[in-house]
This record gives C-alpha cells, structure tokens and sequence, in this order.
C-alpha cells in the first residue's frame, strides 16, 4: 500500500502489487480501504523451501565437526543425537544440523526455515532448547 486518502473504510488507498512471474510488470491501482483488507486477509504467502545441503539461512555453516554427540533433558528425555552434521531426535528421521550466531538450527530438507527447530548454545556447552536445557551424556 503507497498511500491513502481519505478515513475509515471508504478511503481510498494506492496499491502497489509484485507479479511473481518473470518479466510481469509491477501492477499499481486504487481500491477502497474495505477490499483491500478483505484482500489481504485472504493473501497467503508461503516461505521457499530449502533444498537439501543448502543452509536455512544466510551465514549458517553445517554442524559437521563442531557439534557431536547425545544431549538429553533434565529427565533423559529427549535425546539428541549429532553427527556429521546431521541430528535425530528420539531415533526420528535424521534431519540437517545447522549453527551460526550462538545457534544450531535443524532443519528437514525440501522445508521452509520457519520450521526450523532452533537451539541456542550456552556458554557452558549446555542447549538452551523450547523443550529446557539440554545437556551432552
């Protein structure tokens, strides 16, 4: 949205749209302020998947030779196993291991970054996870 004149839903409001197609030309319009937001809530735009061997985000280098190894919960549970730069979590299905900025992220191939399960890293080894601290066995 550029701008808009005028209040309420009957304003009117400059709109500039971005075609996903290449060589689409960018496309500008005027619409009432009320269609632009029933518009909106009904736009879905969905993150890029992340083919396999490319890191999630820009900056991240693989795991591989920097984190290995089982960290468990406070309870024993769950566990985490890292290898060659790879993890499984409770023996799932092996996932891609990731880490930069004081995180690990790790990530399923073919799947967009906002599915990453990220960790951080504490200054005494330990994994700061959503699921508690994670220490290495």
């Amino acid at each position: 949205m550029l701008k808009c004149d005028g209040a309420g839903d009957e304003a009117v409001c400059e709109v500039e749209s971005y075609a996903t197609a290449k060589r689409a030309p960018v496309e500008r319009k005027k619409v009432k302020r009320k269609a632009l937001l029933v518009s909106l809530r009904q736009c879905h735009i969905e993150a890029p998947v992340i083919p396999a061997g490319r890191p999630p985000k820009l900056g991240l280098t693989s795991c591989a030779g920097k984190i290995d190894g089982t960290y468990l919960g406070p309870s024993g549970y769950p566990s985490i196993v890292f290898h060659s730069g790879k993890a499984s979590v409770e023996g799932d299905e092996e996932v891609e291991c990731w880490t930069g900025g004081g995180k690990i992220y790790l990530h399923t191939a073919g799947t967009s970054a906002d599915q990453d399960f990220v960790m951080g890293i504490n200054g005494n080894g330990t994994l700061d996870t959503p699921l508690g601290e994670m220490k290495k066995k």
